[in-house]
This record gives C-alpha cells, sequence and structure tokens, in this order.
C-alpha cells in the first residue's frame, strides 16, 4: 500500500507542467523588456505586456502567445528605433501576437514593424508609420492576419508571400507603394480595406488566389495583377483610382485565366459605362480591364 502512494506520487511530480503566464510592465511586473520574458518561457507560455513604449527589436523563437493589454495608456509600443531591423519578428510557428502597435523600423528590405518568416496567428495589431512595411511575410505559410492596421509605412502596408495565408477584415491605407502586395498562390484576401495608396492591391507572380469584398480606392491603382493567373476577384469594390488622369480601377498584364467573377458576382468599378437594362445590379457589358494582355 505504501508503494503504491509513493509510485502515485512520483509519477505526479512528473507529470507535465501546465504553461506558464508572465507579464511585462515598467514597475510591477515579471519583468521590464518583453525579450527577457520570451528567453524565459517556454513553448505554450503566454507573455502579457502593460501599456507603454518598449524600445526594443522583439524576435519571438518560440511558440508563445504574446498579448498586448491596454492598462490605461493605449496598446503597447515596440519602438525599433528607427535605425536598422524589424520592431517584431516572428521566426516560430504557432505563434499568437495581438494587440500590439509596432513602429519605427529599419528601411532595409526585410524590416518590418512585424516581419514574419514562419505560420502563425496575427491580429489586432498595429503596424503603421515604418520606414520598411508595415506587416512583411517572407514565405511564410498558412498565416491568419484579421483586424490589423498598416497604415503610413514608407513602402508596404502589408507584403505577403507564400501560400495558404488568410488576411480578413485588414486596413492598408496611406502608404508610400502598395496596401497589400501578394506574392504566392492559394492565398485569400477577404474585407480588406487598401485605400490611398500608390497600389491598392498587387498580385505579382500569383496564381490562384481568392480576393472577395475588399476596398480598393483612391490610389493610383485599384487592384493591379503582373505575371498572375488564375486568381478570382468578385464583390472587391474600386472607386476612384486614377493615375495621370487615367481611370485603373482594374489592371492586369501579362497574366492568363484571370475571372474578375465569381460566376454570378462581379466587381464595382467606379468607371463603369455600361447601363443595366433590368436592374439586377450586374452590369449588361463586361467592363474594360485597363492593359488586359492576358486572357481571361
Amino acid at each position: 500500500m505504501i508503494l503504491g502512494i509513493l509510485a502515485t506520487l512520483t509519477f505526479a511530480s512528473i507529470g507535465i507542467a501546465s504553461a506558464a503566464a508572465y507579464t511585462v510592465c515598467s514597475i510591477g511586473c515579471d519583468y521590464t523588456s518583453i525579450q527577457a520574458a520570451i528567453d524565459v518561457a517556454s513553448p505554450g507560455d503566454t507573455i502579457e505586456v502593460h501599456s507603454g513604449t518598449y524600445y526594443e527589436h522583439v524576435n519571438v523563437g518560440k511558440q508563445l502567445t504574446l498579448r498586448g493589454i491596454n492598462t490605461g495608456d493605449g496598446t503597447p509600443v515596440v519602438d525599433a528605433g528607427g535605425r536598422s531591423g524589424s520592431a517584431i519578428t516572428l521566426s516560430a510557428d504557432g505563434i499568437t501576437l495581438e494587440g500590439f502597435t509596432a513602429t519605427n523600423s529599419g528601411s532595409y528590405w526585410t524590416d518590418a514593424g512585424i516581419r514574419i518568416i514562419s505560420n502563425n496567428n496575427i491580429t489586432g495589431n498595429d503596424a503603421s508609420n515604418n520606414n520598411g512595411d508595415g506587416i512583411r511575410n517572407l514565405y511564410g505559410s498558412n498565416n491568419t492576419l484579421s483586424g490589423n492596421n498598416a497604415n503610413n509605412n514608407k513602402w508596404c502596408g502589408i507584403s505577403f508571400s507564400g501560400s495558404n495565408n488568410t488576411l480578413s477584415g485588414n486596413n492598408a491605407n496611406n502608404n508610400k507603394d502598395s496596401g497589400i502586395t501578394l506574392g504566392g498562390s492559394n492565398n485569400t484576401l477577404s474585407g480588406n480595406n487598401a485605400n490611398n495608396n500608390g497600389v491598392g492591391i498587387f498580385l505579382s507572380f500569383s496564381s490562384n488566389n481568392t480576393l472577395s469584398g475588399n476596398n480598393a480606392n483612391n490610389n493610383h491603382y485599384g487592384i493591379s495583377l503582373i505575371q498572375s493567373s488564375n486568381n478570382i476577384l468578385y464583390q472587391n469594390n474600386m472607386v476612384n483610382n486614377i493615375d495621370d488622369n487615367t481611370n485603373y480601377n482594374a489592371y492586369n498584364r501579362n497574366g492568363s485565366n484571370n475571372q474578375w467573377d465569381n460566376g454570378a458576382e462581379g466587381n464595382h468599378y467606379s468607371d463603369y459605362t455600361g447601363s443595366d437594362r433590368n436592374g439586377d445590379g450586374i452590369g449588361d457589358v463586361p467592363y474594360t480591364i485597363q492593359y488586359n494582355t492576358g486572357r481571361q
């Protein structure tokens, strides 16, 4: 009987420990540095970062949940200092990043407010006012981006490569280059806003992607496809995208088999001049895609 009890106690003592939670703030938390908490944490742990500005280059190389907590002074800000590097880099799979402001990145081509080189869930963050991209994914697949802001960046708001990524409900406005740039396949973009950029949504060497319900308004180019094929685009709004007094709401060059409808619903183009005699909301004549050198 005693041996049985000892065996039970021994088994319990070597059981798998539950995930830990750490807090980060200027005073009274477990750590004052986000990176210090990451370095101590184990995969599966949660790090909660309170309001404040953290002048760091944060590298998340473990499967962690990083959650920004507004404790009265707004979401926590990770400031990269504007010299070089990204504010936050996600370099392991399965990371959840939510509720952060990532700003003031360097200007090298890989620098961003949030830099992704793995497969993660990024939601409710603000990656604005960076010297590179707001959010940049370097070939990571199976990422989910939802409800993020990526505005006023020197390059792109959101720049994505890779496959099987889902981007929904993000705002990418007032960026110098594009709101959203996509290079990859089998990605889904839905309900995003890409307004007042050089290009609203730009697909380059991209195939088999689905774009629906996005707004690309008041850019030089609305939705632009270059060397991209077999993409489906429907229910997107393209309004007042004008460059050199020419409407470029939709642009397709050197691609093939792109469908600007899903068989039942097309897109809204502000410069469409055709008629809708039966009032079903679908124009009677197809819209002309600018510079359409590829077969639709």
